[in-house]
């Protein structure tokens, strides 16, 4: 389970550039869907910085490179990835677009 701190910088990072992506994969004849947070940077000492942040054990991380447009991404995996991402985006005429939920402090 994350911090309240943690919780609310995961927060500022979605007030911001930061997303919850979906991704899905089909393995062995089912398909799976995970969440991620995900937040792109130039900088990787900057996103190595963020990842400091968060202290839970259970947070998985990881940072790549993207050489088609020079930047990185930290991608943060943890419990409450799919809570957050339905409560950060709706389904609006079939596109997904974030919004700032109702009880955002």
């Amino acid at each position: 389970m994350l911090q309240k701190n943690e919780l609310e910088i995961i927060s500022g990072l979605l007030l911001g550039d930061g997303c919850i992506v979906e991704d899905r994969r089909v393995l062995k004849n089912t398909t799976k869907s995970y969440t991620r947070l995900k937040l792109t940077a130039k900088d990787r000492r900057f996103l190595t910085w963020v990842s400091k942040l968060f202290v839970t054990p259970s947070i998985g991380k990881s940072i790549t490179y993207n050489k088609e447009n020079d930047t990185y991404s930290l991608y943060l995996k943890f419990d409450e990835t799919r809570y957050l991402r339905e409560k950060w985006y709706k389904k609006f005429n079939g596109k997904t677009i974030k919004v700032l939920p109702n009880d955002l402090n």
